[in-house]
């Protein structure tokens, strides 16, 4: 190959891997402002896409399953270089399938065909069209001589994940799937141009209730003096899995000074719940309620009474959850002093 400048050619060395009969530059030139690239054959009949850059050739790494004989970059099937400058290759790949890839940056995002364009020949046929920004390539399907529009969509990156509580069944962010237990789920969004996907991180609350005077006296004290213990607390509020300590029964005094409080608030001498501070700092500790059906009431409340004394308390949250989003109603900070 020869470079041509004021009136003298200057010649355009191949990489030593590009020597053998037959091998070297196919011709197809891509111009995208002031680059260009070519196309080349190499000793191991792949075809490979170059950059050239005065008389220096760079090499563009072909995909991964594109670099058997025969195959790799193929313009013959149809390369698009878009209004913004987005460049669209065609390869074939070892298998016989025509993918398509985007090139920016020097670098080649491969995007898989779907399933029905896996078989022989199948996948990219053709140049794009380019319509209100958006990009659509024909492709032939498994079928003889079948062919479609397909819709470009580089929805990398699009995703997005939520934990929801449920009372009962609940039903997906897409409205297409209905999940009756608890779980982690996948759902799609459907976008403009992008499709989101959305893990969900459901949590469905067994039990309902109406109302609940829960004061924990007729429940057997389970007190701890340790962090990470595991205590079952029956009737309506549980302690939740996965957090980092439960909530305690106790009566009378907590086991570490300068916390407290010495007994229960109500008649002193009966019981109430509470988290070891001993050893125990930064850590998240929750206490989740049945579903609470409101339905016959026009207005609800919840009354407890709390103890916040220590040098380490950080934070006391009271949160509402539904099936739509989670609402903070209570929220207290720091040291109360022991009263």
């Amino acid at each position: 190959m020869f470079r041509y400048s004021s009136s003298s050619l200057s010649e355009v060395s191949a990489p030593s891997n590009y020597s053998n009969a037959y091998c070297g530059y196919e011709g197809t030139p891509i111009v995208n402002g002031s680059l260009a690239y070519l196309m080349f054959r190499n000793n191991s009949d792949n075809y490979v896409l170059m950059k050239i850059s005065g008389t220096t050739l760079t090499e563009i790494v072909s995909p991964t399953g594109s670099t058997g004989s025969l195959k790799g970059y193929n313009p013959s099937i149809g390369w698009h270089i878009g209004n913004d400058g987005t460049v669209f290759l065609p390869y074939l790949n070892n298998s016989n399938r025509r993918i398509l890839c985007k090139f920016e940056a020097d670098t080649l995002v491969q995007y898989a065909n779907p399933g029905t364009y896996s078989g022989n020949q199948t996948g990219l046929y053709g140049e794009a069209i380019e319509y209100n920004g958006d990009y659509y390539f024909r492709y032939k399907n498994s079928t003889v001589y079948g062919f479609d529009l397909m819709k470009f969509k580089d929805c990398a990156g699009a995703s997005n994940s939520m934990n929801v509580n449920s009372c009962g069944a609940y039903t997906s962010p897409s409205g297409k799937y209905t999940w009756t237990t608890s779980g982690t789920y996948s759902d799609t969004l459907s976008g403009a141009k992008c499709d989101t996907i959305v893990t969900v991180n459901l949590s469905v609350v067994s039990g309902t209730m109406t109302v609940d005077t829960t004061d924990f006296d007729d429940l057997t004290v389970s007190a701890s003096t340790s962090c990470g213990s595991s205590t079952t607390i029956p009737g309506n509020w549980t302690n939740i899995s996965g957090d980092d300590d439960d909530w305690n029964i106790i009566s009378g005094a907590t086991f570490s000074s300068a916390t407290g409080p010495t007994n229960d608030h109500t008649t002193g001498n009966g019981n109430y719940i509470y988290i070891e501070s001993t050893s125990c700092y930064n850590k998240v500790v929750r206490l989740q309620s049945k579903c609470i059906d409101l339905t016959t009431y026009t207005t609800a409340e919840l009354n407890f009474w709390y103890h916040m004394y220590g040098v380490d308390v950080k934070q006391l949250k009271v949160i509402v959850s539904s099936s739509v989003s989670d609402s903070t109603v209570f929220n207290m900070t720091g040291d109360k002093g022991d009263q």
